[in-house]
């Protein structure tokens, strides 16, 4: 996701700000991607995505933002 973002001209990052695409290599080597929806005072950040928790499922979920499988955002 980062790789082919960049190629197209989009910006990346390691910072997480609302309404970027968070990209995490969860989900194989695909990755998987998510929006980020609020980044908390606290360190962490809500984020919707969709295929998480089940197959069509769109969800919520709050992680760290230093969570490991962070690869970085597209903003």
């Amino acid at each position: 996701w980062l790789t082919g973002a960049r190629s197209y001209g989009f910006p990346t990052g390691d910072t997480p700000q609302v309404g970027a695409i968070i990209v995490t290599s969860e989900g194989g080597r695909t990755g998987h991607v998510g929006m980020v929806d609020a980044v908390n005072g606290d360190g962490t950040i809500l984020i919707t995505e969709m295929n998480y928790v089940g197959w069509g499922i769109v969800s919520s979920r709050t992680i760290s933002a230093s969570y490991g499988p962070i690869m970085g955002y597209i903003y």
